[in-house]
């Protein structure tokens, strides 16, 4: 028996005829229909049960469970599934209860528009995310698809490029993809002058410029990161990473996180891993904040709370921990006896105090020691020499039982 009571339905373009039969009968059937006003308008024979999206947006759930049962219509742009509403009514309803008819996607109309493969395509949906969040992909050659929320979100974006570096790329603004009022804008950032672009809005782009480049290599270059000198330094924190080795899905502890280099490296490795950074300084709280919104990282829940006092109140079970500082033997039996089977644990010491901790650990629970030694070149005089830094000992041990 069919009990759906939300119908979603894809529309990107002004042809309704396209609407299949079960679509058509859910529109007829329906006692309450949402969505954006360039939907609506082309349903006038019912525009008396039509009723604009809510806002804030996420507000369409709390009306559609007061009105559990009653029949609803859910006009949506293309793939509900594709950076749309599809996964937030799959999530909060059982699959019983909604069916969902598509229309092509917005990046499936772009790429065609533009003679581009989708597969060698970054499509992403910026509605409610920072531009930044585009700051690890940004490079000569690379094409994007971006959805934007606005019109004016073009102008932001093209600052955005152009303050990076990256202002000689190429723009092409497709404005009402798949409607009657279709526009198509061809820009280059830096010069971008084009005002009244009309919504629904989405940007094809070829990168071009000379702006900085963030290597894919775990160990990203120190003056990604502002900090205050507490800062793991890049070859150290690419063995570190390499020690953690961070999969898919997976959940860090950053325990004295420092700027936050380690988690956010983590985070960069894989868009599906997520972090918990505690830091007890306050201002380094602010470094951490800061460096996630520059590389536009939204995963990581910060904490500013000393690590002694906070590790029995961390929801997340974690897959790896690494202590950036300030391990201790009752801190590391307390956080022993809370991680899951499997767990891997990385410390790195700098100081003496913590290296006799950490080997006196070893001695009890295994695992592997490591010790790390660089130099740099120094001048002196007309001359050079080796110029050594701290030593850095690492241990790495993964609870088994």
């Amino acid at each position: 028996m069919n009990k759906h009571w939300i119908t979603i339905i894809g529309i990107n373009q002004d042809d309704i005829s396209t609407l299949n039969k079960l679509a058509l009968k859910a529109l007829s059937e329906s006692e309450i229909i949402f969505g954006a006003k360039r939907h609506i308008k082309q349903f006038k024979d019912l525009k008396k049960k039509c009723f604009i999206w809510p806002k804030p947006f996420e507000n369409i759930i709390k009306n559609l469970k007061k009105n559990r049962g009653r029949k609803h219509v859910l006009l949506v742009s293309g793939n509900a599934f594709w950076y749309g509403l599809g996964a937030l009514v799959a999530r909060e309803f059982s699959r019983n209860e909604w069916q969902c008819f598509q229309a092509p996607s917005s990046f499936s109309l772009a790429t065609a528009e533009m003679g581009w493969s989708i597969e060698s395509v970054l499509c992403l949906g910026l509605h409610a995310k920072r531009n930044e969040v585009l700051r690890p992909f940004m490079a000569p050659g690379v094409k994007f698809i971006l959805l934007l929320k606005e019109g004016k979100s073009v102008r932001s974006l093209t600052n955005f490029f152009t303050k990076e570096g990256f202002g000689d790329s190429e723009f092409t603004i497709l404005e009402s993809l798949g409607y009657k009022e279709f526009r198509k804008r061809e820009i280059v950032a830096k010069n971008n002058q084009v005002n009244n672009v009309n919504h629904p809005v989405c940007v094809a782009i070829i990168t071009k410029g000379s702006g900085f480049i963030i290597p894919k290599s775990s160990g990203k270059p120190d003056n990604l990161f502002l900090n205050d000198g507490q800062l793991t330094k890049q070859y150290i924190r690419s063995v570190t990473l390499s020690a953690l080795a961070p999969m898919p899905y997976e959940h860090l502890w950053d325990l004295g996180a420092g700027s936050g280099s380690v988690s956010i490296e983590w985070l960069l490795s894989d868009k599906t891993t997520t972090a918990t950074a505690v830091e007890i300084n306050k201002k380094r709280i602010k470094l951490i904040t800061k460096n996630c919104e520059m590389l536009g990282i939204e995963r990581l829940k910060i904490l500013n709370e000393d690590i002694n006092k906070i590790v029995k109140k961390l929801k997340t079970k974690p897959h790896a921990v690494f202590f950036g500082g300030g391990v201790n033997e009752d801190l590391f039996k307390k956080i022993w006896n809370l991680i899951p089977i499997n767990t891997r644990i990385v410390v790195n010491s700098v100081t003496i105090e913590t290296e006799s901790c950490i080997t006196k650990l070893y001695n009890i629970y295994g695992g592997t020691l490591l010790k790390l030694e660089l130099s740099n070149i120094k001048k002196i005089g007309k001359s050079h020499a080796w110029s050594s830094n701290y030593p850095i000992v690492q241990w790495k041990v993964i609870k088994l039982k």
